[in-house]
């Protein structure tokens, strides 16, 4: 899976939308600093309670549900460009939210993201990518005209996705403080 082009485009797209949420987060904390200091804020109250299991299960389903999420897209005929879009989308997101903090607070918008998420991207955001690419690669080699084929073709990368999908759930458990 890492060898093939897709890889690689799947990874510059997922670079273009962290370009472009760094930059409309620049934006947005030149603008009003207001909305994003109190949502500072409430990252580091939170941090300081201790987690509970609830928070250790809603982390885990958010990660899950990025993984389900690139499953169902290569259902989806052209599965290549919704599996493109959610890669671009996720990694707007993540840069936007870097992005803003560290316009709103400068170094310390930095550590509190890094703190809050950062270095569970590290983790999610590869298996993410390496999950895209395996239901990517499925849905092409899917026969055409048969609704289930998908999910035939996508069982030879079973033990991809389910270690890409443990992986990122254990990761989004451990970034509670």
């Amino acid at each position: 899976l890492w060898n093939t082009p897709i890889f690689i485009l799947f990874i510059a797209l997922f670079i273009c939308g962290g370009i472009a949420g760094s930059i409309t987060g620049q934006l947005t904390s030149i603008n009003d600093t207001s909305i994003i200091k109190s949502f500072a804020d409430t990252i580091e109250e939170s941090a300081k309670l201790a987690p509970t299991f609830l928070d250790a299960v809603k982390a885990m389903l958010s990660a899950l549900s990025w993984q389900i999420l690139i499953i169902a897209l290569g259902l989806l005929k052209p599965a290549g460009l919704f599996i493109c879009m959610a890669l671009t989308i996720r990694g707007f997101i993540l840069a936007f939210s870097a992005s803003a903090l560290f316009g709103a607070l400068g170094a310390k918008g930095i550590l509190i993201s890094l703190c809050s998420s950062g270095l569970t991207w590290v983790v999610t955001v590869p298996c993410l990518i390496t999950s895209a690419v395996a239901c990517y690669m499925s849905a092409k080699q899917a026969p055409k005209g048969k609704r289930l084929s998908y999910f035939y073709v996508l069982k030879s990368q079973r033990a991809v996705l389910f270690v890409c999908i443990l992986i990122s759930m254990w990761a989004s458990a451990l970034k509670l403080p």
